[in-house]
């Protein structure tokens, strides 16, 4: 029951909700209709009627299909954040969907639409978050209950009582980082012919690409940190009493949304730090949560961690 209530009825619903304002309002729309709005709130761009309403419904769709297929039968053991994903984006694109239209509803022209604050597109955005929450937690007994290894199964660097051990390593990708150079020198070169909002956008997208090209992680008996970029920022800690065991595994930045930091540990109970495929950390956390770390020298980091939290 849960599967088809979640693969298939509520996912109907926000595909409904991206499709039938369209359809009700549609010759109450002008032509183009105005689906984009500056931070001030004010119409700047405007697409076809027949394109917004593919983008609304075309996002609905694979965010309905994506629901559809990881609730089938079988052993997954990422239902849950799946479906909270999926969740995520359905709301999104339907409740934007909604405001589009009503912000287009009986207006001439498209620069004629109503204001479009940006309180309502974080609110929005809160929204769609609250909503992939809700979803993410109901399906948790769909998920494939975590066997924990037993004793023997577990890693350990076999440290003595008493002894104190730090490890310290780290990820980098060469081409992420060579991404983050080449839009700096964008930046610059843009910065000449066009205005300064164009340059701001790569240079801003060249921080987020340095902060994600590498990152290093320390695990010593406060448990597992992890700095981001080369200035070491953001930082994030998981406290070692939340750790309950930690093993290495093969990361594939695809079959976990990609890299940089995915997903949500609070919200989806899952999340991952990805810099480049290959060796990895994978913790089971309290709460039955997962991370998942790019590092090298993972086995050593596991067994360390699986030692201090024995110890505990």
């Amino acid at each position: 029951m849960k599967r088809t209530v979640f693969g298939v009825v509520v996912p109907l619903g926000w595909l409904a909700l991206a499709v039938l304002p369209f359809a009700v309002a549609w010759h109450r729309l002008p032509e183009p209709l105005a689906t984009h709005w500056s931070l001030g709130g004010e119409p700047n761009g405007a697409l076809p009627r027949i394109s917004a309403l593919a983008i609304h419904a075309g996002g609905g769709a694979l965010a309905a299909l994506a629901a559809f297929v990881v609730t089938r039968p079988g052993a997954r053991s990422r239902v849950s954040a799946a479906c909270g994903l999926a969740a995520f984006m359905g709301a999104l694109f339907g409740s934007l969907a909604v405001v589009v239209v009503l912000a287009n509803l009986d207006v001439a022209d498209w620069h004629d639409a109503h204001p479009m604050p940006a309180m309502l597109v974080v609110a929005l955005v809160g929204a769609a978050i609250a909503v992939a929450a809700i979803v993410s937690r109901a399906t948790r007994s769909l998920d494939v209950p975590y066997a924990a290894p037993s004793p023997a199964e577990r890693a350990t660097v076999g440290l003595a009582p008493g002894e104190r051990a730090t490890w310290v390593a780290s990820a980098h990708n060469a081409w992420l980082t060579g991404g983050a150079i080449a839009l700096l020198g964008a930046a610059a070169l843009i910065r000449l012919f066009a205005p300064g909002w164009t340059a701001l956008s790569c240079l801003v997208t060249a921080v987020v690409l340095a902060g994600i090209a590498e990152i290093h992680a320390r695990v010593d008996a406060r448990g597992l940190s992890i700095a981001f970029g080369p200035w070491r920022l953001p930082r994030m800690r998981v406290a070692l009493d939340r750790i309950r065991s930690a093993r290495t595994i093969d990361i594939d930045p695809l079959a976990n949304g990609g890299w940089g930091y995915r997903g949500s540990l609070s919200v989806l109970g899952r999340a991952a730090v990805i810099v480049r495929r290959g060796e990895g950390l994978e913790l089971r956390l309290d709460r039955d949560q997962t991370l998942i770390v790019s590092v090298d020298d993972a086995k050593t980091a596991a067994g360390l961690l699986n030692d201090l939290a024995a110890r505990r």
